[in-house]
């Protein structure tokens, strides 16, 4: 299997078993039902994009989530974290082409999941090399630990702490790994990657 394809699958797992969530315009939802939702529109935006490769080859398209980003930093009580969902190509060797977001799901502390459509195909926007970014050290056990800790907080972590050291220490770990969806998502977090900037 790609490693880009194993990689995605166990951070699907992971997230989706991770809190609860809410935003605005959106339809609020259960846990149970995120993947379902997520599965629908995923499927739908895959079966509307069109194969442009050459004949004899064919686009293996799979879901990929991010991990939980919050729209304000230093987080509050009313802190609306959100996850995207976007594809990943892993049919080329040694590079996977990355769409824009097709679906995101947000939280907000004390409220139901709520899943927020964003396209109805996939666009691409970047290349991503499988091999070169590096930077992820993390299990999964270790991944929960850190997002448990983030998604609790309501007020910026102390500099100097071991929480706060090792929350922002994950996400620099995760913005480097994914640079390009990374990237894209930035201007709708822009304060919080600015606090990932800081020495």
């Amino acid at each position: 299997m790609h490693p880009s394809s194993i990689i995605a699958s166990l951070v699907l797992i992971l997230l989706l078993s991770t809190g609860r969530a809410s935003g605005a315009n959106a339809r609020g939802i259960g846990e149970k039902q995120i993947d379902r939702s997520l599965e629908r529109a995923w499927k739908s935006a895959h079966a509307t994009t069109p194969n442009d490769k050459p004949a004899n080859k064919k686009r293996e398209w799979k879901m990929c989530l991010t991990t939980w980003l919050p729209d304000q930093w230093p987080p509050t009580s009313r802190t609306v974290w959100a996850r995207y969902g976007y594809g990943l190509d892993v049919s080329m060797d040694g590079a996977s082409d990355v769409s824009a977001p097709f679906a995101k799901v947000e939280r907000r502390a004390g409220a139901e999941l709520t899943f927020v459509p964003l396209a109805d195909s996939l666009k691409i926007i970047a290349v991503h090399p499988v091999r070169p970014h590096g930077g992820w050290r993390y299990t999964l056990e270790d991944e929960k630990r850190m997002l448990d800790i983030a998604l609790a907080l309501t007020s910026a972590p102390p500099s100097d702490s071991r929480g706060g050291i090792g929350v922002k220490s994950y996400f620099q770990s995760w913005r480097l790994g994914n640079a390009e969806i990374a990237g894209h998502v930035k201007p709708a977090h822009r304060a919080f990657f600015n606090w990932l900037d800081q020495k």
